[in-house]
């Protein structure tokens, strides 16, 4: 029957291009279709009728689209780049930035995991008495690493073990020496000299008899200027490692004692007691070329 064709016909046409796709058949259709009642009669001209409004829309569709950049735009379930027509692919969302460096969270973990190894190798050479070529070996090792912060922080954790530990103590001050050797300011020097200094005498406080910290902390002293006011107390400390020394030379570093109280005498005017400390000290090591050239020059003077 005809109306069943003209029905069957819109419906595939529909199905397969739209609303607009069916008019365009029912226009080209070849031949007028020929009703056989006046129903088939009725929805023809109702298509002709909608034909012709899907030309109107068609028309105002096309006006939008040339629409200068910025107008209105028509209603789109798909959010679609600006300019992009039917068809293209919508534009790839923008990745999220990358999260913020935290450069000092990077130096937290460093320094924790550099603390973690060095620790154990503290607490060893402690347990071995703490001999000073191998401390002198690991300190160097952790300053070439850039670690001798995390040097400092693993001996602070095994002073806070055993505070009452005078080889801790030292280690520590030795390891505060080494960080003033990275510093290019008076107030880096200040600091670090001031934390050495301070470990240097806890170390001799907790034990009287422990010659290296005592003599250490004097030495280091004795680049003070004088205007520091600490010679008095420099030639005191060295007066007393002389004694403690009790004309013994089983130790080479014995030598510095005398050639760095020799030096003090000096910068407060006592030239005889300059001179009879080198004296002593050269009996006790003749080869010793620093007090030797010490005892020249002011003998010349």
């Amino acid at each position: 029957m005809a109306t069943f064709r003209v029905g069957s016909l819109v419906l595939c046409t529909f199905g397969l291009g739209g609303l607009a796709g069916a008019f365009a058949v029912a226009r080209t259709a070849t031949g007028p279709v020929v009703p056989e009642r006046d129903g088939a009669h009725e929805l023809a001209r109702s298509l002709e009728a909608l034909a012709a409004d899907v030309d109107t829309m068609r028309q105002r569709v096309m006006q939008l689209e040339q629409r200068p950049e910025g107008a209105a735009r028509l209603p789109d379930r798909v959010e679609r780049r600006e300019g992009a027509r039917d068809g293209e692919a919508a534009a790839p969302r923008a990745a999220p930035p990358p999260a913020p460096a935290d450069p000092e969270g990077e130096k937290r973990v460093a320094l924790a995991a550099a603390m973690a190894r060095l620790e154990p190798k503290f607490e060893a050479l402690l347990r071995a008495g703490l001999p000073a070529k191998e401390l002198a070996q690991l300190l160097k090792e952790a300053a070439a690493a850039g670690e001798d912060d995390a040097a400092i922080a693993a001996l602070l954790a095994l002073v806070e073990k055993d505070p009452d530990d005078a080889k801790a103590r030292y280690a520590l001050a030795k390891a505060y020496c080494t960080r003033v050797m990275r510093e290019s300011t008076p107030a880096g020097y200040e600091k670090w000299g001031d934390l050495a200094l301070d470990a240097w005498q806890k170390a001799a406080d907790l034990d009287p008899h422990y010659w290296e910290p005592r003599f250490e902390r004097a030495e280091y002293l004795t680049y003070y200027p004088e205007s520091e006011g600490r010679t008095p107390e420099v030639i005191a400390s060295l007066e007393g490692l002389v004694t403690q020394q009790g004309g013994s030379n089983s130790n080479p570093r014995y030598a510095r004692t005398y050639a760095h109280l020799s030096r003090m005498y000096l910068r407060v005017g006592n030239r005889e007691k300059a001179l009879q400390t080198l004296r002593d000290g050269l009996a006790l090591f003749p080869e010793d070329k620093e007090l030797s050239g010490q005892l020249k020059v002011l003998k010349q003077e």
